[in-house]
């Protein structure tokens, strides 16, 4: 069978709420991140999955946990997102 690739974007933060630029900046998940990723679980707990990849950040391993609690999550820094510079933390 083919590999087959699902990427998911991380649930909300307090950044995203505020409609503020995060880029890289290492923001959390709010409660309501939390929230989606597990139900986004929950929805894909019968997906068959091989590996489980995430940025270094700390919103993008925290959903990858909760949508895949079963699964080790590889990081890989790479995939940060990118930097805005003076622009980050703005609106």
């Amino acid at each position: 069978m083919p590999n087959r690739i699902l990427l998911i974007r991380h649930g909300r933060t307090r950044f995203n709420a505020q409609g503020r630029f995060m880029g890289s900046t290492d923001v959390p998940l709010d409660a309501v991140g939390r929230r989606e990723a597990s139900a986004l679980g929950r929805k894909l707990r019968s997906v068959k999955v091989d590996r489980v990849i995430s940025s270094d950040l700390r919103r993008a391993k925290q959903s990858a946990r909760a949508i895949f609690p079963r699964r080790p999550v590889e990081e890989f820094p790479l995939w940060r997102e990118m930097n805005f510079g003076v622009f980050e933390g703005r609106t």
